[in-house]
């Protein structure tokens, strides 16, 4: 091998070394950057979505818990009070008429005695204040316990339900005097669907879009039926990224006895998730250019100071193997 056939090996190698750290160099930090920059990125991503099926969530709530509130003024009402022992028609009249249980904004009362036996039940359309057949409601409340007996004045269970009619909040309060004593004389329960009204006003009021699916239908998305079983194994929410484009999350509304009964599910953009991607591809055209220009760098400073003397010595050593002069002297 002649000289310059080995300058020209001698340069390929400390090449393909330096190109092979850099690629090596680049591979670990887009490794580290999608590790990190990723991850980060799909955490803020669910926590996003977590964030909005609470609002949703604790929302439909609130309508629970207004509506144990009303059927509470209802409830400890010296009026109601005496009417739940006989029945008075001016108290029916007054106030149990179409217009008056519409503007509760509910969709019907009962009220049972402490018999056990119903009183008075209504249902009504709220949107045109007419009353509409109370079969459904009647026969729950007659066949649920739980709403027609209080052990305290303190009682008062509430939660969805599901009617013939569909989804609908349901609470009862035990009826006492205006200033809240005994003895109980019975229950006041108030029911409100859960219908497409009720989902509009709470997507206005969270500003997010959800869809609710009754758990007991025959046939649902499977995607549903995955987030049941994740809830079912002890996760409050699930998170589910279904496409590149779009993320859902999903939490359970249980029923009166505290058994899943309906599904709130969000479909989100994955903004978040984009934006991780743009920055890792940001970041990794950056960090490639550095380190290509920091390796070609190496390289020139390499052949400079190292492989040009080397060459050099291995030239003068060529030169007295060749000559015989042992007493020259390498440069």
């Amino acid at each position: 091998m002649n000289f310059l056939q080995k300058n020209n090996s001698i340069r390929f190698r400390i090449i393909l070394l330096v190109l092979i750290g850099t690629l090596a160099l680049i591979l670990v930090v887009y490794t580290v950057s999608v590790l990190v920059i990723s991850r980060s990125y799909l955490k803020i991503e669910k926590d996003d979505i977590t964030k909005n099926i609470q609002r949703v969530d604790d929302t439909i709530h609130e309508y629970m818990e207004r509506l144990t509130i009303s059927a509470s003024d209802w409830a400890f009402w010296d009026d109601t009070y005496q009417f739940i022992q006989d029945r008075n028609k001016d108290y029916t009249q007054t106030n149990l008429g179409n217009v008056s249980i519409s503007n509760l904004k509910i969709n019907s009362m009962v009220f049972v005695n402490v018999k056990g036996e119903i009183v008075f039940k209504k249902m009504i359309d709220i949107e045109n204040a007419q009353e509409v057949s109370s079969e459904s409601i009647g026969s729950y409340v007659a066949s649920q316990k739980k709403l027609t007996t209080h052990e305290d004045v303190k009682s008062s269970p509430a939660g969805l339900i599901m009617l013939p009619e569909g989804l609908s909040f349901i609470a009862s309060r035990p009826i006492l005097t205006s200033s809240k004593e005994g003895p109980i004389q019975g229950s006041i329960i108030f029911s409100k669907f859960l219908d497409d009204s009720v989902i509009q006003s709470v997507q206005e009021t969270t500003h997010v879009s959800f869809k609710i699916y009754n758990l007991n239908s025959p046939i649902l998305p499977d995607d549903v039926v995955l987030a049941k079983l994740e809830i079912d194994n002890g996760n409050t929410y699930f998170v589910n990224p279904v496409s590149r484009d779009s993320v859902s999350g999903y939490t359970i509304l249980n029923d009166l006895d505290g058994n899943p009964l309906a599904m709130i599910k969000i479909d989100n953009p994955r903004t978040f998730f984009k934006q991780g991607e743009s920055t890792i591809s940001i970041f990794m055209n950056t960090t490639s250019i550095l380190i290509v220009l920091l390796s070609t760098i190496l390289l020139f400073f390499i052949e400079r100071i190292v492989v040009s003397r080397l060459l050099l010595l291995t030239k003068e050593v060529e030169k007295i193997s060749t000559t015989g002069e042992l007493s020259s002297k390498v440069k």
